[in-house]
């Protein structure tokens, strides 16, 4: 998938890239945004019914599966929240800040259990 299949008019903003010296991966604002700005849509054409390690739950039965939200890290204090298939700004953002969002906000139930890195609890 690539940032085209997006019809967000920020998508342009945003990007892939490493979360600090790890090997892992998040997503990254090349633009600051106020608290309340919408950010970008989920792509829809892409859902599933049960969840996956990438998805993310819309409704009971419905798990977006979209290029950038799969790659968007979970936090107990995120810069981000999920409103349908909208990423609006929880707080201001600032250029280069990577864009995150609290998972127990939109799961059930992970598809991937883990240990937050931020409290250290499990987040399933």
């Amino acid at each position: 998938m690539t940032t085209q299949l997006h019809n967000a008019m920020n998508v342009n903003y945003i990007y892939v890239g490493p979360k600090g010296t790890t090997r892992n991966l998040g997503i990254f604002t090349s633009k600051a945004f106020k608290k309340g700005d919408y950010i970008f849509t989920l792509d829809r054409r892409f859902t599933r019914t049960t969840p996956t390690r990438e998805s993310i739950q819309i409704t009971a039965n419905e798990h977006v599966l979209d290029y950038f939200g799969g790659y968007m890290n979970h936090a107990c204090f995120p810069n981000t929240t999920i409103e349908r298939y909208e990423v609006i700004a929880a707080q201001d953002i600032e250029v280069t800040s990577e864009l995150t969002f609290d998972y127990r906000t939109t799961e059930d139930k992970l598809a991937s259990p883990f240990v937050c890195e931020c409290c250290r609890k499990e987040i399933k």
